[in-house]
């Protein structure tokens, strides 16, 4: 059991296996630095684990069972969705993202599997050079504070392990397509719902599911929300840039 802060709270973990308990120690937290606020607390138990893969035995991720880093790889994805469910008491949410950050600010470029998150928050560190790092390259937090929303690095950050201990004040959100041609346009607030919605935890009880839904329309009301077609170039670092920019003016 160790104590960590992620998305500036103090988290008692409770992991075994080496993926999980190796990604969280850069946000090892001493306990004297702690303080007196509340813990969320992660635990995996192994019955949790073998729960998984009993109802989901045709999952890609444990389809050899006798490989001990199947049980590593549902142990990292289990704690994920277990802090993401208690960051939700904390005005806080996942995000299925890859957030970059340019100039102290975060922009997080989010949809569906395959769409080119992670090669574009890549064009954009070639671009920004060393104006630019990435926060978090699969699931950053994000939460609100003081009226405004930050995005956090996490331990959970998909294949890459991209993520560093640190926050920053996010300037957009940005919902990606594939497209042959490069073009850009402000959701709706519906739109920006639909979309936010799709890229969440949303195995949540009722309890859990308001709290989401609430976050949701004020992070709307709070940041600006744009889908863009692109073809993943340079070109689309720029249009995608350019109009985060003027939103900010």
């Amino acid at each position: 059991m160790g104590l960590y802060k992620i998305a500036d709270l103090p988290v008692l973990a409770e992991v075994s296996y080496p993926r999980c308990s190796g990604q969280l120690e850069k946000y090892r937290l001493n306990s004297e630095d702690a303080g007196t606020a509340p813990f969320i607390r992660v635990t995996v138990t192994q019955k949790m684990i073998d729960d998984y893969r009993e109802a989901g035995k045709d999952s890609e991720i444990i389809k050899d069972w006798s490989v001990e880093k199947q049980r590593d790889e549902v142990e990292y994805m289990l704690a994920g969705a277990v802090f993401y469910r208690e960051l939700l008491s904390y005005q806080g949410m996942l995000l299925h993202a890859s957030a970059v950050v340019v100039d102290g600010k975060a922009y997080l470029f989010s949809g569906k599997s395959g769409t080119g998150k992670s090669t574009h928050t890549g064009l954009w560190l070639q671009h920004f050079g060393e104006r630019a790092y990435i926060l978090n390259d699969d699931k950053p937090a994000i939460r609100m504070e003081n009226g405004r929303l930050y995005a956090y690095g996490t331990p959970w950050s998909g294949k890459t392990n991209l993520n560093v201990n640190r926050k920053a004040p996010a300037a957009g959100i940005v919902f990606l397509g594939q497209a042959a041609e490069n073009q850009i346009r402000r959701l709706s607030a519906k739109e920006a719902f639909s979309a936010m919605f799709e890229q969440t935890q949303r195995n949540l009880d009722g309890k859990d599911m308001i709290r989401l839904l609430d976050l949701m329309e004020r992070i709307i009301e709070t940041v600006p929300i744009y889908h863009m077609d692109c073809n993943i170039s340079a070109d689309a670092v720029l249009l995608s840039w350019n109009t985060l920019q003027r939103e900010e003016k």
